[in-house]
């Protein structure tokens, strides 16, 4: 503000004066000031201080501030009058401003009162601007009429009963640039015109609407001698007497570019005091910033008759990101708002780095603009503007507001325009402030993680969702935390607490999962857990290494030690309260133990034991190589010749002995082992095929089970197709697959299973008829067999149900082409419904139970029975 305002202060406590002065001086208002506090007071001020702005408490003794409003009203209405009160409400506030109160600003709020004064000293200036230009209006008027009969000024000139040009003053060769020998005698419609002549030129019009009225006048667009353009007024008015009859016609015309220009600013400008004041409204009334953003867009485009508002939000690179727009964009933004190949800042990046407008009037010859003008052009974007949105001193991010007019923005504009950004700003900063609130009504400040309040919600929502699936609730605490905060200091111990919530987020991904509930008490929420042993594989894999890992503080190495307590539910409760205190006691115990974490439930303790020390131990197989591979031949029904083994997995424990695979498979498949053990599996069966080809004519191939993880890896392919070379040119290695590989991704599984075969293996289904089983995806499979299950097996004989089911599988490989294996033939009765079937081969005790490769040996050198 360049000039000393002169500020009558109506305030019974002169230390509130004073606040609100150093407010003013901070915010950068030279002022000069007087405080009042009486009725009497308050009049004489009004005429011997004559103020600029006038600020007002609401409630004092004996005089209130409506009451002084309705004095400024009656006596000096053009100065501003603003209330700065700590009672106002919204509904005085309210009332206030309808009673002609130009703002209000609360006692708390003092930082905003600088740039109320500032806006309200500027619109009053505004409004004085306008009744002046507007008195100088009528004044222009009022001198026309005296110059009118020869003033060089106007273009004065006579015409004939015909419409053609019999005078033309000098203002006329001024104006339209046309000399009085080049006119004379010519029809106006033919040089100030951009229409045709005709008898429905705008001038015969004119002429004719003057015969009948007696005076014509108009407004619209004539042309000069240059081709140049301009808004003109003309008065026609017929010449005559009752005897003469008309003689011709008197014209008058004036440029009235000015004059137009002034009234479309003036309109202008009330549009915008229109959106200004809409967008005040919405600021009261809505509590959503992104609702704010789109509101403010949208009152911008429909009052202020924008071609286009946005709300652009700077991201942490700085880009600045759209949030809301309202009017034509048509992809505009995405162009505008990026930076050009050629280096030049997108639009709006002005306004964000510098915390000031930037504006372009004329878009088509700014130099800054060449990457978006073709855009802007196409979309009727003439000149625009960009406003900081500043909150606590921060930019973060900007109101862009695109024009269909060039020069829309002049400085009268844009110190409206520059208010309402810091109105939407202010809304802005009340609307975070309430979300802040709101944020720790559910959040620990400290580590950023849900409060115990946020963590019973989800857990409700998780239980409520997942109904008949379990739900693991952990209760984690740093043991001896107390110790690091008495020894250590607060910070120390704070830093701590932040350290393992980085660490907890980092492992478990989702923030929504882990909450802090206590001093030094954490909890962890897992869903679909079936018997826990999957959350205790979680703790002791990735949780609580994490948590071992040392923190630096202030320059030194700390290492904390937890413990953890584990309830899941339906087992330990299907209440979020009961479940959350179950895993505390769970905690408590693991506190007086010696164990890391205790579940609630004392068999799952022993089970879930139990199965890690499996997990161990057959991590510990890998590493020894104790796995051993057991071959079952495959047998040809009608020779009884062996056409094939199948490769199954044995663990050869030091100790116990020769484990079954139902104890182990599951716990492989679970873990994840089950590649690396399978991808061992594939090299030694390929390993002992290429053993069989040195020692007899013909080797039986070699079936591989598959697990679906197995087939999920990148690099399946690559590592059959390398071991498929070692196995010879005959590629000796087949691929046997359940049916439940297809059901998670059949396209996938399809294309890595038609590349096998591409290699020469061949596919079979296992265990048929026990999965999906439909015919329309059997017959898109590529595969070259299937097996029966040996529960139909079995029952060949005994089972019609059965016979019939085999007798199917049979039929539909033959009309598909396929070979067809039963497995779990152990009788001589089975074996013959098997070839009363036509069944190609079969596998089972009957023949052989799986044995060691050197056992096939001796099998292999036996002639068929």
């Amino acid at each position: 503000m360049d000039r000393t305002l002169k500020i009558l202060i109506l305030e019974d406590t002169e230390t509130d004066a004073e606040l609100e002065i150093r407010a003013l001086v901070r915010g950068g208002v030279r002022c000069e000031t007087l405080r009042v506090e009486t009725e009497a007071g308050f009049r004489n001020a009004l005429e011997a201080f004559g103020p600029d702005v006038i600020l007002s408490d609401y409630s004092m003794p004996g005089f209130d501030g409506h009451t002084a409003l309705g004095i400024v009203q009656a006596i000096r209405p053009d100065v501003p009058f603003i209330f700065v009160s700590g009672t106002i409400g919204e509904e005085k506030a309210v009332r206030s401003l309808r009673s002609g109160a130009t703002d209000y600003v609360l006692k708390d709020n003092l930082a905003r009162l600088a740039a109320a004064v500032a806006r309200a000293v500027d619109e009053a200036d505004a409004r004085r601007a306008q009744e002046r230009a507007e008195r100088e209006l009528r004044d222009a008027e009022r001198r026309f009429r005296l110059l009118v009969d020869g003033a060089r000024d106007y273009a004065i000139f006579m015409l004939d009963s015909n419409g053609l040009v019999a005078s033309w003053n000098a203002g006329a060769e001024r104006l339209f640039g046309y000399s009085e020998e080049e006119v004379t005698a010519r029809d106006l419609g033919t040089f100030l015109e951009d229409a045709s002549t005709g008898p429905r030129s705008p001038t015969y019009l004119s002429l004719c609407t003057a015969l009948e009225t007696g005076r014509h006048e108009d407004e619209g667009y004539r042309v000069r001698k240059d081709g140049t353009r301009f808004w003109a007024n003309m008065v026609v008015t017929p010449l005559g007497t009752e005897a003469e009859g008309i003689v011709g016609f008197a014209a008058v015309v004036r440029d009235m570019t000015e004059r137009k220009n002034h009234l479309a600013r003036i309109e202008r400008l009330s549009r915008i005091e229109s959106v200004l004041s809409r967008i005040n409204s919405a600021i009261v009334r809505i509590r959503d910033r992104q609702d704010l953003y789109k509101e403010a867009c949208a009152i911008a485009v429909e009052h202020g008759q924008l071609r286009m508002a946005w709300i652009a939000l700077r991201a942490e690179s700085g880009r600045l990101e759209p949030v809301a727009l309202a009017g034509s964009d048509a992809g505009f933004l995405k162009v505008a708002l990026a930076s050009a190949p050629s280096g030049l800042p997108g639009i709006g990046s002005g306004a964000a780095s510098r915390g000031a407008p930037e504006v372009s009037n004329d878009i088509a010859t700014d130099e800054s603009l060449l990457h978006v003008r073709a855009a802007a052009a196409e979309r009727g974007y003439r000149s625009y503007a960009a406003f900081p949105l500043v909150v606590d001193g921060r930019t973060l991010g900007v109101l862009g507001l695109m024009s269909a007019e060039v020069d829309y923005f002049d400085s009268e504009e844009l110190l409206l325009l520059t208010s309402l950004a810091a109105d939407i700003s202010f809304g802005l900063e009340h609307i975070l402030k309430e979300e802040r609130l709101a944020y720790l009504a559910f959040h620990d400040p400290l580590t950023g993680l849900g409060n115990r309040a946020l963590f019973m919600d989800r857990l409700a929502q998780l239980l409520g969702s997942h109904e008949g699936k379990g739900v693991g609730v952990c209760a984690l605490d740093i043991q001896r935390f107390r110790a690091i905060n008495d020894s250590m200091g607060r910070a120390v111990g704070d830093a701590v607490l932040k350290g393992v919530a980085s660490a907890l987020r980092r492992v478990l991904g989702e923030s929504g999962s882990v909450a802090r509930i206590g001093p030094d008490l954490f909890a962890m929420l897992f869903a679909e857990v079936e018997d826990g042993t999957e959350l205790a594989r979680r703790l002791d894999q990735t949780i609580l290494p994490a948590l071992r890992e040392p923190f630096v503080v202030a320059g030194d190495i700390l290492r904390i030690s937890v413990k953890a307590g584990v309830a899941t539910s339906p087992v330990d409760g299907k209440d979020p309260d009961v479940l959350l205190k179950n895993a505390e006691s769970a905690l408590e115990r693991a506190r007086g133990s010696g164990e890391d974490y205790v579940f609630y439930a004392p068999s799952m303790n022993a089970r879930i034991a139990e199965t890690l020390t499996l997990e161990n131990k057959l991590r510990i197989a890998i590493e020894e190589q104790e796995f051993v591979l057991h071959y079952q031949p495959k047998v040809e029904v009608a020779t009884q010749r062996i056409v094939g083994v199948e490769a199954l997995i044995r663990w050869q424990h030091p100790k116990d002995g020769l484990v079954p695979p139902g104890k182990f498979i599951s716990v492989l498949e679970d873990t994840g082992l089950i590649v690396e053990v399978g991808k061992w599996a594939l090299e030694k069966a390929a390993a002992d095929y290429t053993r069989w080809q040195s020692l007899f004519p013909v080797a039986p191939r070699v079936a591989v089970n598959v697990s679906p993880l197995q087939l999920r890896r990148k690099d399946f392919i690559t590592t059959v197709a390398t071991l498929a070379e070692k196995a010879g040119k005959d590629r000796g290695i087949d691929i046997e697959i359940t049916e439940g590989v297809f059901m998670d991704d059949m396209e996938s599984s399809v294309r890595k299973l038609s590349a096998l075969r591409e290699l020469g293996l061949k596919i079979f289904i296992d265990d048929f008829g026990t999965g999906f089983s439909s015919l329309a995806y059997i017959a898109r499979l590529p595969i070259d067999a299937l097996k029966v299950d040996r529960s139909f097996v079995m029952k060949l004989g005994e089972d019609r149900e059965s016979y019939a089911i085999v007798s199917t599988i049979v039929g539909l490989c033959r009309s598909l082409g396929l070979s067809v294996v039963a497995e779990g033939v152990e009788t001589l009765a089975q074996l013959e419904h098997l070839g009363r079937l036509s069944c190609d081969a079969y596998q089972g005790y009957f023949f052989s139970k799986p044995v060691a490769a050197l056992q096939i040996d001796a099998l292999l050198a036996k002639k068929p029975r």
